[in-house]
């Protein structure tokens, strides 16, 4: 669970950093 979240983090702020 923990990685997964981990792993869900890291996606957020891949997007986050391409829109910005």
């Amino acid at each position: 669970v923990g990685h997964k979240k981990l792993e869900l983090q890291q996606k957020q702020s891949g997007e986050n950093y391409i829109q910005a």
